[in-house]
């Protein structure tokens, strides 16, 4: 538990800090209040227990960090042995997601135009 949280704020901490949303966050850590996730937010305290949680979060023994992640991913789209097609491809289309192999192209570059004219008779 960190340092000077109770333990409904501690949770309340770590849920947040793993990419849950304030409300659901204060809720699954027990407050039924509404509202009080702003309170909580406000506090000084809480934003040290939460920044906390996201340092154990990106490099702690408890979840893998974005490297690990990472490195999973690349490991399993190029297993040809253990992993089937689907599975190596859906792994390739989270790297590309990240990558932003995907995105469309900016405004600011000329795209050609085709047109198309029906001229016969």
């Amino acid at each position: 538990m960190a340092k000077g949280l109770d333990e409904r704020q501690a949770k309340f901490c770590g849920l947040y800090a793993e990419g849950i949303a304030p409300e659901d966050a204060a809720r699954l850590a027990g407050y039924r209040k509404k509202g009080v996730e702003k309170t909580l937010l406000a506090s000084e305290k809480i934003r040290a227990g939460i920044e906390a949680g996201r340092q154990r979060a990106d490099g702690g023994e408890e979840s893998a960090g974005k490297e690990e992640i990472l490195g999973f991913l690349t490991g399993l789209m190029r297993d040809k042995k253990a992993a089937d097609v689907k599975t190596r491809m859906r792994a390739a289309e989270i790297l590309g997601k990240r990558a932003g192999a995907f995105e469309k192209e900016s405004a600011g570059e000329e795209q050609e135009r085709v047109v198309i004219v029906d001229d016969i008779p």
